[in-house]
């Protein structure tokens, strides 16, 4: 067997450039400081948040700091068919991967906080 007959020509890749950017912004369109981006980064991850999460956001933002079972009670008073505990649950720890949310604490102790 021809040795060079058994090697595989692998193309060229293109710069990575081209593969992630496709499309070039104006200049004025990127945020430049670390405020704008973070603004950028909070809605961006506000929309993504189903409305159950958006109202336990938003009572975590008027009360600044709440206990895991006063924020429950708060969102099943405001909300009309509240979720179960367990999606409740689920939320927040999804809210708290995100960093849109802080907990301190353990068990029955936790507390949760927006991150600043």
């Amino acid at each position: 067997m021809n040795p060079q007959h058994s090697r595989v020509r692998i193309p060229e890749a293109p710069p990575l450039s081209r593969v992630f950017c496709k499309t070039i912004l104006p200049f004025g369109s990127v945020p430049t400081n670390f405020h704008g981006a973070r603004s950028v980064r909070l809605s961006y991850l506000l929309r993504k948040l189903k409305q159950h999460q958006r109202m336990i956001y938003e009572i975590l933002k008027k009360k600044r700091r709440l206990a895991s079972g006063l924020l429950y009670k708060e969102y099943k008073n405001i909300v009309s068919d509240p979720v179960v505990d367990r999606a409740y649950c689920n939320y927040i720890k999804k809210m708290v991967e995100l960093g849109l949310v802080k907990e301190n604490g353990a068990c029955r102790w936790k507390f949760y906080e927006i991150v600043d």
